[in-house]
């Protein structure tokens, strides 16, 4: 189970990193472009929305990592 969370938080983390890194090319290759985030953070908000969903991408990994945030559903059915 750890080995589990390890390889959860290193992919979200890379994947962050990654998204942080490249975040000018995957906005024009997808054709984003949130207007609400232009109206929040003004001009170029959009690659800031990119750039804060990246920094929660690696926080929540972080999070599972230690345990704080459980990815497992609950159970259907209790007892029988």
């Amino acid at each position: 189970m750890v080995l589990a969370r390890l390889l959860v938080f290193l992919l979200t983390f890379a994947g962050g990193l990654a998204i942080l890194r490249y975040t000018e090319p995957i906005v024009r290759t997808f054709g984003m472009q949130f207007d609400w985030a232009d109206k929040v953070f003004g001009a170029g908000g959009t690659y800031t929305a990119v750039k804060l969903f990246a920094l929660l991408l690696m926080f929540f990994g972080f999070l599972y990592l230690i345990g704080q945030v459980d990815l497992s559903p609950p159970p259907v059915f209790e007892g029988r």
